[in-house]
């Protein structure tokens, strides 16, 4: 798990700190209702892109500890202002959270196989980039040296010092990230 920013609605505000997890399959980014939560939450009443798609309230449980819990919505959520941008994602806008760290609003999910989640098994945030064409290939990196970051797509060789650096790992058949 990786903490990094993202921007979400139209126009975009500040950097939200998220958690990327590659052991969960759903998105939450804490609402101006999370009273825990110390850094920059998602405002839906300030994105002309924010749609509400249903009151009902979902849970979340992570890390054995970790709850969270809010509304589904559809808004804009990119990587960087403006750029690799996930139009009309799904996602959960947190109203309350339990354990979650005080410097994080939130989890986006990296899973890329079978989901867990019925509700947004159809809606990961990497299969929203690919059928965007903000990235040519289903997969993203994890580039573990002086600079740290998530390469989402095919992997930068510039940032590495050669190709043979790129290590693919195998995973199990039928596993969350098959």
């Amino acid at each position: 798990m990786l903490v990094g920013t993202v921007y979400v609605g139209t126009p975009q505000t500040a950097a939200i700190p998220l958690l990327f997890d590659t052991n969960f399959d759903a998105t939450v980014i804490m609402g101006p209702e999370c009273k825990t939560c110390q850094f920059t939450t998602y405002n839906p009443k300030v994105s002309t892109t924010y749609i509400l798609e249903s009151q009902a309230i979902y849970r979340y449980q992570f890390d054995s500890i970790v709850q969270m819990a809010g509304a589904k919505v559809k808004d804009r959520v990119c990587l960087s202002v403006d750029a690799s941008c996930a139009d009309n994602f799904i996602f959960v806008a947190g109203t309350s959270s339990y354990k979650l760290d005080s410097n994080i609003s939130g989890v986006i999910g990296l899973t890329l196989g079978q989901s867990t989640n019925s509700v947004f098994v159809e809606n990961k945030f990497i299969d929203a980039l690919f059928k965007s064409g903000q990235i040519t290939e289903r997969k993203f990196s994890t580039h573990l040296g002086k600079n740290i970051f998530i390469d989402f797509g095919t992997p930068v060789a510039s940032s590495m010092t050669s190709t043979a650096d790129l290590v693919d790992v195998k995973v199990r058949n039928g596993f969350f990230w098959s």
